[in-house]
């Protein structure tokens, strides 16, 4: 109990006196946090336990929005986009495997499928901006900004490295370019921005604690308004990537080699993105506090 600010209680304490020093000292323990926001935590609740003369004690920061996230995607990038034996030698022996092990009718349900998590994610993302701009507080606008700029840095970025690479796809007969792979990038970057910055301002605008008092801010009282646990939504995420690259492979549309460049592409601009909400929002915070 002396962890949580409780002094050990001597035999004389009453029960209710130590529940009420336990209950003061949780609405003391916690403070509301904001994703990508105070020391990196996202969503949750930042515990005050262990500050030491008034200073909060560090949490761990989001491997996805960090620096080593950008290098290493712009790295795997890089090593993709290079023409070596080994890499064509992969997707050729992909590329027959599919086709020896499936029809054109079950290559063109992998076509469809491949199709639901960049269009859900991008639709998330226009309901989410509409709803915020409505319901959500006006300092959740930059997420909002940088999601969008972040989208269309991305879907440009493809174009430009598909005529700079000018990759020809599996599939003969198709015009377009195949590497990077725009479907995987766009489920990479729109999934990222749906899950990891607009999900918990959703939350909350739709689950409504914004009006609370004050004591419901410090302490919430509903587990809805909180945002998804950091691992639940990693996997999510890493779920719907590996779908849409699968089935961007099995449809014959695109090699193996041409969705894991688009996922290293998009996670690097997703990378940024975050690291860019961090920078503003802690910056913002530091001027709200001055």
């Amino acid at each position: 109990m002396a962890g949580f600010g409780v002094r050990f209680a001597s035999p004389r304490t009453s029960v209710s006196e130590i529940r009420t020093r336990f209950a003061v000292s949780r609405r003391r323990c916690h403070e509301p946090g904001v994703l990508l926001g105070r020391k990196g935590h996202r969503g949750g609740w930042v515990c005050r336990a262990s500050e030491n003369n008034g200073e909060q004690s560090e949490t761990p920061k989001r491997r996805v929005g960090s620096v080593s996230v950008l290098l290493l995607s712009a790295g795997e990038f890089g090593v993709l986009s290079l023409d070596t034996r080994f890499r064509t030698l992969i997707d050729e022996n992909v590329r027959n495997l599919v086709l020896a092990s499936s029809s054109e009718e079950g290559r063109g349900v992998a076509r469809a499928v491949s199709n639901v998590f960049p269009e859900f994610s991008l639709a998330f993302v226009g309901f989410a901006t509409a709803l915020l701009l409505i319901k959500g507080p006006v300092s959740v606008r930059p997420r909002l900004a940088i999601s969008w700029a972040t989208i269309g840095a991305a879907a440009i970025a493809v174009d430009v490295l598909k005529t700079h690479y000018q990759r020809t796809r599996p599939q003969l007969g198709l015009t377009s370019y195949a590497f990077p792979s725009g479907h995987t990038c766009a489920t990479t970057v729109c999934c990222g921005l749906a899950l990891f910055a607009l999900l918990d301002p959703v939350t909350r605008s739709v689950f409504g604690n914004d009006d609370d008092d004050a004591e419901e801010k410090v302490q919430p009282t509903k587990k809805s308004t909180t945002a998804p646990h950091d691992t639940f939504v990693r996997i999510m995420w890493i779920a719907a990537i590996a779908t849409t690259g699968t089935c961007r492979v099995l449809g014959n549309r695109h090699w193996v080699s041409d969705t894991a460049g688009g996922a290293a592409l998009g996670t690097a601009f997703l990378a940024v993105a975050l690291m860019a909400i961090e920078t503003i929002e802690k910056q913002t915070e530091s001027d709200a506090s001055e």
